[in-house]
Order: C-alpha cells, then structure tokens, then sequence
C-alpha cells in the first residue's frame, strides 16, 4: 500500500497484514461517498443525521471511521481529499465526526485546511478521533483550537493507537510484532465506538510542556518541510501494481496500475 505521506507526499510501503481495508471505498459496504463534486451537501445531509469526514493515508483512519460507521445510525462517510469542495454543514446534522492520523503531533494540512474552510453549524454532538502509533500529543487541542476559532464546541476528543506506519521513522511492524498491536487496537476501538455511540463528552486534555512543544513548534516546522520529502521516496518493480493505494489515498495523486 501506498503510504500517503506527510502534506501530500506518497510515501511507499507494504500493506499491514491482518487490517481489513482491501475493498475500502465499496459503496455497498461502506455506503460512502468518496468524491462529492457539489459545492454543497445540503441536499445529501437531508436523509441523514450523523456525519462523518475522515482522511487516511494507509487505511489506518479509514478502519476506524468504518467501525465508528457501524456503531451509528444512518451514518455517513466523506472522503477529505485535495478535490473535495468547501463544504455547507447545516443544522439538520446532529452527530458530526471527524477522523484524521497524527502527523508530526498534529493534524494533516489537509484536515487544518478543511476544517478552516468549512462552513459547520454547531452540531448537538461534535467529536474527532485521531489515529496514531506513538501518542497524540497536543494533537487533540490543536484541532479543539480550530473549532473555538469557529464558535463550536468540540465536545468529544478520542484518539486510537494503530500499528506505525511513518516509514521515515521507523519500520512498520510486521509478522509477530504486528499481530498483538491489531489485536489491542480492535479491542480498545470497540470502546471507543461505544462511547460515541452514547455521545460521550471528552474534552481534549492538556498535554505538558513537551507535549505542547512538540504539537506547536515541531508540529509548524514538520508542515513548512514536508513537501520536498517527495524527491526522496519512488516505485521500483517491487510494487505488485494492486491497486488499493488508488483506492484508499486521500489526495489523488496515483493512476490505476498499468
């Protein structure tokens, strides 16, 4: 799978065995949306009352928002992709989410830039998950801080611990070290989906000093750099040509394999 990288740069990796994410994007089983291209969603919201967005580069954040699906009535799912219009949410959604990976202890430009364009009535619930390996940091208030700038009230903030797969970091586990890390994360997400469900409040916490350093200036220096990490990653004869990372990426910069 390919690894969608930090502020749109593809990094390339193996897919994790045992996570489900081969048909992501089915809308029989997802009944997603993955492309709107309707500078509204006026008329789409009025058949449902809970919305999801979600933005996922290996299908880690993807996994979660499908099992947060589950667990909501008439729940949707939006895709946030470089192509996806400033949206309209109005006051008929009564559940909002949104589900986003950790980069650098904060969130993907993508979702901040998402986020400050979209146009949100104040949902009765508001909640956001953040997918990570290593811990969110201050990644939780740094999203809870764009809501304030828009007068909402975040009032759910949850994070779920997946396997890694920031392949400049570290390599991703595989074979026996992966297997107990699927395993916890598919148990303490049943919790967590639970907990949406009831609408649980849980207001983001603060972090400490390092916390807050690495959300804040490692965080702005991470995003001013990102885009020339792409000179460094490429596609050699090892891809199998698959074609689940056109399916999963959420900035479209990958063809059909040929």
């Amino acid at each position: 799978v390919v690894r969608h990288g930090v502020c749109g740069v593809p990094f390339f990796r193996r897919a994790a065995p045992g996570l489900p994410v081969a048909q992501p994007l089915s809308r029989t089983t997802l009944r997603s949306a993955p492309c709107l291209t309707t500078n509204s969603l006026s008329s789409y919201e009025k058949f449902m009352n809970n919305l999801m967005y979600y933005f996922s580069g290996t299908g880690n954040s993807l996994y979660v928002a499908q099992k947060i699906q589950e667990g909501l009535e008439d729940a949707k799912l939006v895709r946030i992709h470089s192509d996806l219009p400033d949206q309209q949410i109005t006051s008929e959604i009564e559940t909002l989410g949104i589900v986003f990976p950790v980069y650098a202890w904060g969130p993907p430009v993508l979702v901040e830039n998402f986020l400050k364009r979209a146009n949100i009535v104040q949902p009765k619930y508001l909640f956001v998950v953040a997918t990570h390996a290593g811990g969110p940091r201050n990644s939780l208030k740094y999203v809870n801080r764009l809501f304030e700038e828009k007068g909402l009230v975040l009032h759910g903030a949850f994070d779920s611990t997946m396997p890694s797969n920031f392949v400049t970091g570290a390599n991703p586990p595989a074979g026996e070290k992966l297997q107990p890390l699927l395993t916890s994360a598919v148990a303490k997400l049943t919790q967590l989906v639970g907990s949406i469900a009831r609408q649980k409040h849980c207001a983001p916490q603060n972090g400490n000093v390092i916390d807050m350093l690495f959300s804040s200036v490692i965080h702005r220096t991470f995003k001013s750099r990102a885009k020339r990490q792409g000179k460094k990653f490429s596609v050699t004869e090892a891809c199998t040509r698959c074609g689940v990372c056109v399916k999963i990426l959420s900035l479209i910069h990958i063809s059909e394999p040929t």
